[in-house]
């Protein structure tokens, strides 16, 4: 086996940042055209397109495929099918496709709530039988994005598409949980407290004994019933009072921010760790925090930035780490179609979890972001 055969899947500039410098070669294989920068010249670029009727040109049964984003573990299985790695192809459908992950979980008796696919019924016996809200999302799809959240039967008629999964609102604190699995043990796990949601997460998350002892035997179930062998598993969840009610699962490192506040507060890098387990390297990592991250996302919403406020008291704030503000008064903003899409951030991070709440209380408090109408033309 050479680094030549090292196919990376999907394109995330922070993950092919790490891979460089563990790689000799590699390709990046994605659904979208890109053109790689200069910095970019020690791998090559694929669009799927291009190979997808010619992948025995490029790819052998021996080629190893890593996926980093959501669209990359579907491409990934469709490159396995197409050089004759169907069983493994297989496998990760269960990861895929939600109506599939769903019913796995009901086989194994798994905790989840009511769920229906949008072809075996209509819209009116959804409204009859199931109580609002619901959440409508397609049966594959990434993260929040083309998620819908239907309050009444106009609002489920109008997001109603084949293909999807449609499920009862989940009570409880949502939270999720990354682990490292390499040959079938688990090596690392952190919990991520959703501190607002698709705005700011808090890793890793604060917990009684009980209740942390309770989510990670729930995480250690999930992984052991979805016969994961290796990965960075990202494991989501609402913890009730009584029990704990399975999210969803995937098989490859989460996205928004939480791989950088992992890197904060436990000292490793984690995409890093995470290539290594494709070369049948075991992650080397630090189990226990040494202290708290956490991230605020920007988005303001769709609409022309007319005045920015607050912006200095928050600058100063002693656990800012990093930030970035990609617009400026006079820019036009764009609506939020998922929660992957961001005009900036704001991490911190502190010994003391205390401390980082009120770093965020301090961006709800003091920032103001006052948007008019975008001008039509």
């Amino acid at each position: 086996m050479t680094e030549t055969s090292i196919f990376i899947c999907g394109y995330r500039p922070e993950a092919l940042k790490q891979a460089q410098k563990i790689f000799k070669n590699f390709t990046v294989i994605d659904f979208k055209p890109r053109k790689p920068s200069q910095s970019q010249s020690k791998f090559s670029y694929l669009p799927f397109e291009f190979i997808e009727n010619q992948v025995d040109k490029f790819l052998d049964s021996e080629s190893i495929l890593i996926p980093t984003t959501e669209k990359g573990v579907l491409l990934k299985s469709l490159l396995l099918q197409k050089i004759g790695r169907a069983e493994e192809s297989h496998f990760l459908s269960r990861f895929i496709d939600k109506g599939i992950m769903k019913d796995h979980c009901t086989k194994n008796k798994i905790l989840i709530t009511d769920y229906i696919l949008s072809d075996n019924t209509t819209p009116e016996e959804v409204a009859n039988n199931f109580q609002f809200p619901i959440y409508m999302k397609k049966r594959i799809s990434s993260g929040s994005r083309q998620q819908r959240f239907a309050t009444n039967t106009a609002e489920l008629q109008a997001y109603w598409q084949s293909d999807m999964l449609l499920e009862r609102n989940i009570t409880g604190e949502e939270l999720s949980i990354e682990s490292f699995v390499f040959n079938k043990k688990i090596y690392f796990s952190n919990i991520t407290t959703y501190h607002k949601h698709h705005t700011s997460n808090i890793a890793p998350g604060l917990f009684s004994d009980i209740d942390q002892k309770r989510i990670l035997e729930f995480n250690e179930k999930i992984i052991q019933t979805f016969k994961v062998d290796k990965g960075f598993i990202h494991v989501e969840c609402f913890l009730q009072k009584d029990q704990i009610v399975f999210g969803e699962i995937a098989i490859r490192p989460p996205g928004g921010f939480l791989m950088k506040l992992i890197e904060k507060s436990y000292g490793f890098e984690p995409w890093s760790e995470y290539f290594h387990l494709f070369l049948n390297k075991p992650p080397q990592v630090q189990t226990q925090s040494r202290g708290f991250s956490s991230v605020w996302i920007l988005h303001p919403g769709e609409g022309r930035v007319k005045d920015i406020w607050g912006l200095d008291e928050i600058i100063k704030d002693k656990n800012l780490v990093k930030y970035k503000i990609k617009f400026k008064k006079g820019d036009r903003l764009t609506a939020r179609r998922g929660s992957g899409e961001s005009y900036g951030y704001f991490l911190f991070h502190s010994p003391h979890r205390q401390s980082v709440l009120k770093s965020l209380e301090n961006i709800e408090t003091h920032l103001q972001i006052l948007l008019e109408p975008n001008p039509s033309f």
